[in-house]
């Protein structure tokens, strides 16, 4: 089995379970090969489903308000668990959190192979057992006992009709309270075409999270091993607050102190806006704009970038910062961005 994640919105993957590919939106990929073969004992599409409508849902969760689960851990929030949940209790659109990807599945699935190995994912991972809950005005999180994913199947008549389930799970409201916070739908075309729908809320997770969880969920499936054991979010948190309590992070702070000795200003309304006063921040959105170039000035910023000895994507940040350099009349300016 071969699963290859590239990172567009939605994601891509594939299995026979034979391969998996996933698409989001930073141009990162990875390949991780499973080459074990296994049988399957029930399919997909074997005669379960019924193709006079052109969409059959096979099963979903049942609605409840309480968590289902025993709580087994009680915590707060650590600082980025804060940010996120500021933004989730903030923002009008309860969705802006939300991301979503998609895998492609070739071949016949083992269903009952499939819904264990997300129990047993469940099991590894806490982020997928917690949930936040308002303890006399304060947010706690509480890891449950068991997690509150649960797999729901759909039947489709074609692709086109992929779209529509997709947008569902982009707008989901997920429940924070009881630990509903990853949403999955294993949508058929044929029996042995599949699509693996997969939503989720940054409050659980972050886009790069979903290498983690394909890789995890097919190595369940697969009954392989662990070849590391796991480490919990909670456990990472914990060591970075007693690091910045103990002073072990002061070199990393003094840094950014001697670059910013005063705390910069905002960073002005760009001189080509209509606006003149910033929008209310209502939602987290994101925009993408494509452009092609020629094949010569191709040509002569691969030229520079060997002079510089740097990549084409120091050069592109580079204009990127010049243009808002000249936009906002301000010098000053940092860029950040994530290496993955």
């Amino acid at each position: 089995m071969v699963l290859i994640l590239s990172q567009t919105k939605p994601f891509l993957a594939d299995d026979t379970v034979r391969s998996v590919s996933v698409s989001v939106k930073e141009p990162s990929y990875h390949q991780i090969c499973l080459d074990e073969k296994f049988p399957t004992s029930s399919s997909i599409g074997a005669g379960s489903t019924s193709r006079e409508s052109s969409i059959t849902t096979l099963l979903a969760p049942a609605e409840h308000d309480e968590p289902e689960s025993v709580v087994l851990i009680k915590s707060e929030l650590f600082s980025t668990q804060k940010m996120f949940w500021s933004a989730f209790t903030l923002f009008e659109d309860k969705t802006s959190l939300n991301f979503s990807a998609l895998c492609s599945i070739e071949g016949h699935v083992d269903i009952d192979k499939l819904e264990r190995a997300l129990r047993d994912l469940g099991e590894q991972h806490e982020a997928l057992r917690t949930c936040f809950v308002d303890h006399n005005g304060m947010i706690l999180q509480r890891i449950m006992k068991e997690s509150a994913i649960r797999l729901e199947f759909e039947w489709v008549d074609g692709q086109l009709l992929l779209n529509p389930i997709l947008q569902r799970i982009r707008q989901q409201k997920f429940k924070a309270k009881i630990g509903e916070l990853v949403k999955l739908i294993l949508v058929s075309t044929s029996p042995t075409t599949h699509f693996f729908d997969f939503g989720a809320s940054h409050l659980c997770m972050h886009g790069i999270s979903v290498r983690i969880f394909l890789v995890d969920l097919f190595r369940h499936y697969l009954r392989q091993v662990p070849q590391q054991p796991t480490i919990q979010f909670r456990e990472y948190a914990e060591v970075r607050q007693a690091e910045l309590e103990t002073g072990r992070l002061d070199h990393e702070l003094d840094f950014w102190k001697v670059q910013y000795p005063d705390f910069p200003p905002l960073l002005p309304i760009l001189r080509i806006s209509r606006s003149t006063l910033r929008p209310k921040l209502a939602s987290f959105k994101s925009a993408t704009v494509e452009a092609n170039i020629s094949l010569d000035i191709k040509h002569r910023v691969t030229s520079i970038c060997r002079q510089c000895r740097v990549t084409p994507f120091h050069f592109y940040l580079s204009v990127f910062r010049v243009l808002i350099a000249r936009l906002s009349d301000i010098d000053d300016i940092s860029v950040r961005f994530s290496m993955f």
